[in-house]
């Protein structure tokens, strides 16, 4: 064999994509590859039209990382050169992700941390090859990576919870921070470079409002969940379908009471199912976990520390004073464990099981940057009971396997942040366990929770559908003030337009005149369904939000038409206002829908409202407000989401 040989056998190895390899692999693992393969070729599909800044939408936990190792094989296969791979600055979060990216064998180059680019020498930083490089979102870092890789060309920055730390929150000072600056220089991000930004999160109200790196909100993918995920319709159900498929168990906890019995009992209650679970017949002993968030503050979670190692303390010694006390609220809570679930094993069985095993028991603290092998321990559990206590960490990117438990009781004060109370949805993700979850939070914050979904959804659905327009209540916000872009996003609290302008032939209009008022909804869907609208147009994620929300019987959903006495009906026309702007059929100061409506009693009675408008050359638009207290921030750039 001759050096020749030699080298073509080298250019073949090398040629062999590793983003096939990738889908390979996950496929005999049984994993659904298409939720994968669909967003990486919609990135692709933007990659090709030269868009260089732009969002991947994912719910949380839901395989945003898996989707990452598999579009990073993809961009080596694209023959990418400099791949930059940044997230939080958190040390535990970057290990658990560049553990997961590490074992993935068809990575060649095998990934790097910043630091050992930094120990490069500058022969070796010249060389011209493929890089994929992990950094944290810390200012010495990124000034110090950015530096080290000088040399390097064709770069790509893929941003995990990019709505964090990356928009520039001074922007309406004419100012820059410091992540938003260094990270465009790491990336060659400015408008004369010629960098990459693929910014991934759940949260991306954020990127958009803030305009981070001009990202194109007409190019953005959104990335579907996985047959076995657990999220927010499970763990938030609206409609009856949602309803019937969520089975985890919720415990609502009084508003104001923060009496110690509620976290010793949610304790009982956690000990018991992992017995419930390890004592099934021919299953191995299984670690499970326990989320215990209550605050914020350090010395907070010190005191939650306390309590619960007091209970697995009294547990564990018959010596103790209020032993048998706590021996009988086990057995009485026990009782109520077996029925709930209706097992086979006696509640007897289950206390002896939590009583004998108590020593296998772990408490971490998880709220500081000292605790990173506490936060390991937590995400991945080896002792059989384990509580984890923590705060703000436990918002972003963490993944809690074999979680049972979350004990979420953390005061809120003011509105919910949409970004930061979507990230603390840790109980969203794989749970295969699901009937023996249990979700412990007070009734209020639930509901606001519940509603800050609602709203974030509503968001997404519109996103999807080509109208990315971020809706908030009277107890959520999007975004933080500072964060908001505010030349160019208008905030109001009236209709939006959604789906695009089309043509208004006689045969439409006269569909829209002569429809059953009673079914507003079946209407509008047999629009699409018989081709009159497209999807385009009359966008079908709002349609299917609106079923999912909406009264079954479709009486809360009005389609808005001009009441022209004694001789019936008419579509509405932008030519009845003075701003009117026939090219976009709206008007300046917006509030159509409630000026026709105003002081009707239709108004009061339903709560979605369609309204169909026209202008002079025949074509028309739809606009849509929801009377549901909502208020509505819009980037004033053109806005259409890449959607399957």
């Amino acid at each position: 064999m001759s050096i020749e040989d030699l080298k073509n056998r080298l250019k073949k190895t090398h040629s062999e994509p590793c983003y096939n390899r990738r889908i390979e692999r996950l496929m005999d693992w049984g994993r659904d590859t298409s939720l994968i393969e669909n967003g990486v070729a919609d990135v692709v599909r933007n990659l090709e039209h030269q868009i260089r800044s732009f969002v991947v939408y994912g719910e949380p936990q839901s395989g945003k990382t898996e989707f990452m190792i598999a579009l990073v094989c993809k961009l080596l296969d694209l023959q990418y050169q400099t791949i930059f791979v940044v997230m939080n600055d958190n040390t535990e979060l970057e290990d658990q992700n560049f553990d997961r990216f590490h074992s993935a064998p068809e990575l060649n180059p095998t990934p790097l941390r910043d630091y050992q680019v930094l120990d490069m020498t500058d022969a070796v930083l010249k060389t011209e090859k493929q890089r994929v490089i992990f950094c944290r979102k810390n200012k010495t870092n990124l000034v110090k990576l950015t530096h080290a890789c000088r040399f390097m060309k064709n770069r790509v920055v893929i941003d995990d919870e990019a709505d964090f730390a990356t928009p520039n929150a001074k922007i309406n000072k004419k100012e820059v921070t410091a992540i938003n600056e260094n990270l465009a220089l790491l990336g060659e991000l400015g408008p004369s470079d010629d960098g990459v930004y693929i910014g991934v999160t759940a949260t991306p109200a954020r990127l958009d409002l803030n305009n981070t790196y001009l990202n194109d909100s007409t190019r953005w993918v959104f990335l579907e969940s996985h047959n076995n995920y657990k999220g927010k319709s499970f763990f938030f159900p609206k409609s009856r379908d949602e309803l019937s498929k969520s089975d985890y168990q919720l415990v609502k906890l009084p508003n104001e009471n923060d009496d110690p019995k509620y976290l010793r009992h949610a304790m009982f209650r956690f000990m018991l199912r992992v017995g419930l679970l390890n004592l099934k017949p021919g299953s191995e002993q299984t670690a499970y976990s326990m989320l215990i968030h209550t605050a914020g503050k350090t010395d907070d979670h010190k005191e939650d520390q306390r309590n619960v190692q007091a209970v697995l303390r009294i547990l564990s010694d018959e010596s103790e004073t209020k032993y048998d006390q706590y021996l009988g609220e086990l057995l009485k809570v026990a009782e109520f464990v077996t029925e709930l679930h209706h097992s086979d094993l006696t509640a007897l069985d289950l206390a002896e099981f939590v009583v004998a095993n108590i020593g296998k028991s772990e408490v971490l603290v998880i709220n500081s940057k000292a605790q990173g092998k506490n936060v390991r321990r937590a995400g991945r559990p080896n002792a059989l009971f384990t509580f984890a206590i923590g705060g703000n960490i436990v918002s972003r990117g963490l993944t809690f396997e074999n979680l049972l438990t979350f004990f979420f009781s953390r005061n809120v004060k003011g509105k919910l942040q949409q970004n930061t109370y979507i990230q603390r949805a840790r109980m969203f993700g794989n749970r295969p366990y699901s009937r023996f979850f249990e979700l412990c939070v007070p009734e209020a914050l639930f509901s606001d929770w519940a509603n800050c979904f609602a709203d974030h959804e509503l968001t997404i659905r519109l996103a999807r559908a080509g109208v990315l327009q971020h809706v908030q209540s009277n107890r959520t916000q999007v975004s933080d003030t500072a964060a908001i872009d505010r030349e160019n996003v208008t905030v109001e609290k009236s209709e939006r337009t959604i789906g695009s302008i089309f043509c208004l032939t006689p045969a439409l209009e006269d569909e829209f005149l002569n429809h059953d008022p009673t079914k507003p909804i079946t209407f509008l869907e047999s629009l699409i369904a018989r081709g009159l609208l497209s999807d385009f147009e009359l966008p079908s994620h709002l349609l299917t939000y609106l079923r999912e929300i909406g009264r079954e019987d479709e009486s809360d959903t009005l389609i808005v038409l001009k009441s022209d006495r004694p001789s019936g009906q008419s579509i509405q026309s932008i030519n009845a206002y003075s701003d009117a702007d026939e090219e976009t059929i709206t008007r300046g100061r917006g509030g159509i829908i409630h000026a026709m409506l105003n002081k009707r009693a239709e108004y009061d009675s339903n709560n979605h409202f369609i309204l169909p408008i026209k202008n002079s050359k025949g074509d028309a638009r739809l606009l849509y407000k929801a009377n549901i207290g909502h208020t509505i921030l819009q980037n004033l750039r053109p806005n259409t989401a890449v959607t399957r």
